[in-house]
């Protein structure tokens, strides 16, 4: 491992560490195949380890505020990961249940820390392909395990998982440590509009995912006599569609790629309802369901890779974007036992998955039109920003008269663009705060704008 770069590790490490996650925490062939063996009632188990991995994720933003100690948390997380996995095989139900609940708690706890690794040592042009790589390595290894687990041995399964772990645990020691820089990470203040987008973003990625928790409850389940093709090929799909995405990525088809996948979203539960119940018929509804999965889930995956530019705490922002897809998922799980229950045929699955895609496409254009302005005004702000004080100066002194300002919203926009505070425009005006926040308000709204950082943000375009 010396000689990977720390990018490289940076994929590996999720890679690995996801594997483990999708092999046995989340809704994993190698949990199932031991749950068989040992004859687990598992109707509420999943539910409750998707719940704890969430609850690992969203707690591990809270608390983690420095980078010293992700690195830490994640040490001792995959470690204690490590020790407790094998008992699974050992211990009774309720200690099953303990052990499950633990382990993705504290799986949660290192994904979200790996945050901080996908930020410092990756390149932001870099981020969609690493994260991409990571996911089609979690997928594989996941494939792997499962295979052992159904065909060779359970316990060659386990085994296997935390070796997973264990190359997680020596990647992470082998970092580098330059990489890091402050401490602590910078505290910031979102704005209404930043925060309004970003909980936009965060609600279109939970209604997009509860389709994939009813796919996992409802149709994997009814093809399950398929082993022999659950086994392997239900992920075979989801990676194709993500190496399609990353080898013809562009920003402008974003929008396209998210449009054809929900149509494939709705095609495969049609299809679930149209076709003969076969092995082909499997193949089918896979392809569709599983590939519009990979594309989802890299759109969004990346633009929370995309966010660090502007979110100074790269742990809490990847922790509530996880957890947001766990959650959709979560919620897809609890209708699934509620088909299963109540013994809803499959035009009645149909119809459920029918109106989560229309709640998620009326949340897609406005949540793109969001997300874009939110992630373009950041990078002009931040080319602002990383202006001399002399240029600065002279570009506020050279401002065309683009919205009628008059010669006083002029000279206030010139301090604006200074990073002035308004009492600092106060004292240097000789006037007063209130007087300097009328006009504040009368620059914004002749600029069709509601605040200081998308005023900077559509002078700086226009003037580059």
């Amino acid at each position: 491992m010396k000689n990977l770069s720390n990018k490289h590790k940076t994929t590996l490490l999720y890679g690995v560490l996801f594997g483990y996650v999708l092999s046995f925490v989340f809704e994993g062939r190698v949990y199932f195949q031991a749950t068989k063996l040992l004859s687990y009632d598992t109707s509420n188990q999943m539910l409750m380890a998707m719940f704890c991995h969430m609850i690992g994720l969203l707690a591990t933003g809270i608390l983690v505020k420095r980078r010293r100690s992700t690195k830490q948390v994640m040490f001792f997380t995959i470690l204690a990961c490590i020790i407790l996995t094998p008992f699974f095989l050992f211990s009774n139900m309720l200690v099953g249940y303990l052990i499950i609940a633990f382990t993705s708690f504290l799986s949660g706890m290192a994904v979200a820390c790996w945050a901080d690794y996908y930020k410092e040592c990756v390149q932001p042009e870099a981020r969609m392909t690493t994260i991409a790589n990571s996911l089609i390595i979690a997928n594989l290894l996941m494939i792997l395990a499962g295979l052992i687990a159904t065909y060779l041995s359970i316990y060659g399964s386990f085994i296997l998982i935390s070796l997973y772990l264990v190359v997680a645990l020596c990647t992470l020691v082998s970092f580098d440590n330059e990489y890091s820089c402050a401490d602590i990470y910078e505290l910031q203040k979102l704005s209404h509009s930043q925060i309004h987008t970003l909980c936009l973003f965060f609600a279109f990625v939970v209604v997009a995912t509860i389709d994939s928790g009813l796919m996992y409850g409802v149709i994997n389940l009814k093809y399950e006599v398929f082993s022999y093709l659950t086994s392997w090929f239900w992920a075979i799909p989801y990676i194709i569609a993500i190496l399609i995405m990353k080898s013809s990525y562009e920003k402008k088809k974003e929008s396209y790629f998210l449009y054809i996948a929900f149509c494939m979203i709705g095609m495969g539960f049609i299809f679930n309802l149209l076709l003969p119940f076969s092995a082909i018929s499997y193949i089918v509804i896979d392809i569709f369901l599983l590939g519009a999965a990979g594309i989802i889930d890299l759109f969004w995956a990346s633009k929370v890779g995309e966010s660090f530019e502007y979110l100074k705490n790269p742990v809490r922002v990847l922790s509530v974007g996880w957890a947001a897809n766990v959650f959709g998922v979560f919620i897809g799980g609890i209708l699934s036992k509620k088909v299963i229950s109540s013994k809803f045929d499959d035009k009645d699955l149909v119809i459920m998955a029918l109106i989560v895609i229309a709640i998620s496409l009326i949340l897609l254009p406005e949540m793109l039109k969001r997300l874009y302005l939110l992630l373009e005004s950041t990078k002009c702000i931040d080319s602002y920003k990383e202006q001399s004080e002399v240029q600065k100066k002279e570009f506020a002194c050279c401002i065309p008269n683009y919205e009628n300002l008059t010669n006083r919203e002029k000279e206030i926009l010139q301090q604006i663009l200074l990073g002035k505070t308004n009492k600092d425009i106060s004292l240097e005006l000789s006037i007063s705060e209130n007087t300097v926040k009328t006009h504040v308000r009368n620059i914004l709204s002749k600029y069709g704008v509601t605040n200081r950082a998308q005023l900077i943000n559509i002078i700086w375009q226009k003037e580059h």
